[in-house]
């Protein structure tokens, strides 16, 4: 499946070494025990807190933004499952309840495939970064870009896995259209203007979870350099950055290397701690990472990235949830030194994750 389009996935490069020892190490700034009974979390992912704009992911061939409810400002809510080690994660199917609605237009603002609705008719399963192995999406046009509905089902064919997408152009359960594609030949289909639409749209929707997810695990990894400094944040101060070390990589061959990833903290509520505040007042406290000409490299892999922008938590609560918010985070893939064309994304806007940990075994 295609992995391209400066997914934040990959931040993990680098940054899963570091995960791997604060877990292990609970912190190693202020005697934080931030180290969380189980690496298998259920997880919502939600609208953003405050007047935030929602995400919009801009790439070389399109934009999409996670759409609310106008004039109430609610949108629907992904939930499933999530390992912070091995990245085995679902999207919890429930035919009757909508998890996403996106925005979608070309990256200039012209036509693609409207306003989409999507449900998760049944539970989709992952494997770590692998291609899906079960589930299902269904989706509608919110704005009439498209009649009836398409289905989208994780599937096998003899013994090539891929997805069968199909159309139901009346929207009264008779599905008259069906290909199925192998996962290689699907991740780009969307972008593909010959293919019928039903396909392209099949393919967008798998494409937008890869981005969500992705960005998802890029505010996770966050999180734990919030710990792993909060004892050099509070000695700095509020609105004093602190170096994050260990992430931006020398790049061969690449001048001006590697790039800086700071971190700094706001004391909102003023009262010298790091902390929350539920008192209905809105008095968070907030955290600003500041990428500039950041390198992400894995000497193994072919593929670099390059990072530059901003991450805000506008809240954030250890352990529990936390509301991130991008800030023209443009990510550049490279592969063998060079620019890979149309793989590079800028990311605005936000969302809220909610993480507790599972009531039953994972």
């Amino acid at each position: 499946m295609h992995r391209g389009n400066g997914h934040l996935r990959n931040f993990r490069i680098v940054c899963i070494a570091c995960a791997a020892c604060l877990f292990c190490c609970g912190g190693g700034g202020g005697g934080v025990d931030v180290t969380p009974p189980t690496t298998n979390l259920d997880f919502v992912l939600g609208p953003t807190r405050g007047p935030t704009p929602p995400l919009t992911v801009t790439s070389g061939g399109s934009s999409f933004t996670l759409a609310s409810n106008p004039p109430v400002q609610e949108m629907p809510l992904i939930r499933g499952t999530w390992d912070t080690e091995t990245l085995n994660a679902t999207v919890t199917g429930d035919p009757d309840n909508v998890i996403l609605w996106a925005d979608t237009t070309g990256p200039a603002g012209q036509p693609l495939f409207g306003s989409l609705s999507v449900v998760a008719s049944r539970t989709v399963r992952w494997n770590g970064g692998d291609d899906p192995t079960a589930g299902e999406y269904t989706v509608t046009s919110r704005d009439a870009a498209f009649p009836g509905r398409v289905r989208a089902r994780v599937s096998l064919q003899g013994a090539t896995a891929g997805v069968t997408a199909e159309y139901d152009a009346g929207g009264d359960g008779i599905y008259e259209e069906s290909a199925f594609t192998p996962w290689a030949g699907f991740g780009d289909l969307w972008a593909d203007g010959a293919a019928p639409l039903y396909q392209r749209v099949s393919s967008y929707v798998f494409f937008t979870r890869d981005v969500l997810f992705s960005a998802m695990d890029f505010s996770i990894q966050a999180t734990l350099f919030v710990e792993d400094l909060r004892g050099a944040l509070l000695a700095a101060g509020s609105d004093n950055a602190v170096a994050v070390s260990g992430v931006c990589a020398p790049l061969s061959g690449v001048a001006g290397q590697p790039g800086t990833f700071t971190l700094a903290w706001t004391d909102v509520n003023g009262n010298g701690q790091i902390d929350y505040d539920l008192s209905g007042a809105g008095l968070w406290d907030t955290f600003t990472f500041t990428i500039s000409q950041c390198w992400i490299d894995d000497p193994a892999d072919p593929e670099d990235f390059l990072l530059d922008g901003a991450l805000r938590f506008a809240y954030y609560e250890r352990n529990l949830q936390w509301s991130p918010v991008f800030d023209n985070l443009v990510v550049t893939r490279t592969l063998n030194g060079a620019v890979v064309p149309d793989a590079t994304a800028t990311y605005n806007g936000g969302f809220s994750v909610f993480m507790t940990i599972p009531a039953g075994p994972p």
